[in-house]
């Protein structure tokens, strides 16, 4: 496991919550709770393993709109070629 001085992109930040999602049994479902920034890791987690999240609950975080899928305003901040998120 990294110190979080190490941890340097999102991506990274990110890591852990999506390496947990991956190891639930096929029929699990948790609940997300994410505040601040880590409404961004939640809508990512969301994105990647719908299957496996029964509600997020977003705290005084970036939350995803109706529109757009839950890890929209990460890709447009994080992942365009002006960045290194």
């Amino acid at each position: 496991m990294k110190r979080i001085e190490d941890v340097v992109t999102f991506s990274e930040y990110s890591e852990p919550l999506l390496q947990l999602l991956a190891t639930l049994a096929q029929n699990e479902k948790i609940v997300l709770v994410g505040h601040s920034l880590g409404g961004l890791s939640i809508a990512l987690a969301m994105d990647k393993f719908p299957e496996k999240v029964a509600v997020a609950v977003f705290l005084t975080a970036v939350i995803p709109d109706t529109e757009h899928k839950p890890s929209y305003v990460l890709e447009k901040v994080c992942f365009s070629s002006t960045s290194s998120c």
